[in-house]
């Protein structure tokens, strides 16, 4: 297995959980705030939601940018495929595959944003 110079101080792994935690946390966060700005008529309510959702999809599409030198670093792709899968190539390019699913479930979270009324 041919190394290069690994990302300083990442774990794989911490790319990999990103995306679930981020999509749960951003998920959890848009219904208490939709809940309590609508309560207390907050006028700048949709524009709140929209910025967690934006917040959330940046540091998703860095966990996945982390991932992709990583696959670069391992050679994820060719040592995966041919050795029988070595745990840090599967574990990056699982973690691009991961940020890219869960980078498009934020940006689903955030449609009835636009499409729908928030307080009505």
């Amino acid at each position: 297995m041919s190394l290069k110079a690994e990302p300083r101080g990442r774990p794989p792994g911490l790319a990999l959980l990103a995306g679930p935690f981020l999509w749960a946390g951003q998920f959890m966060l848009i219904y208490a705030l939709q809940a309590i700005g609508c309560a207390a008529r907050f006028p700048l309510l949709d524009m709140m939601l929209h910025l967690v959702s934006l917040l959330a999809l940046v540091v998703v599409a860095w966990a996945g940018i982390v991932s992709w030198r990583y696959v670069r670093t391992f050679d994820a792709v060719q040592h995966t495929i041919s050795s029988g899968g070595q745990l840090g190539g599967c574990m990056a390019l699982s973690g691009v595959l991961v940020s890219a699913i869960f980078g498009l479930l934020i940006i689903l979270g955030d449609v009835p944003v636009f499409a729908l009324k928030t307080c009505g």
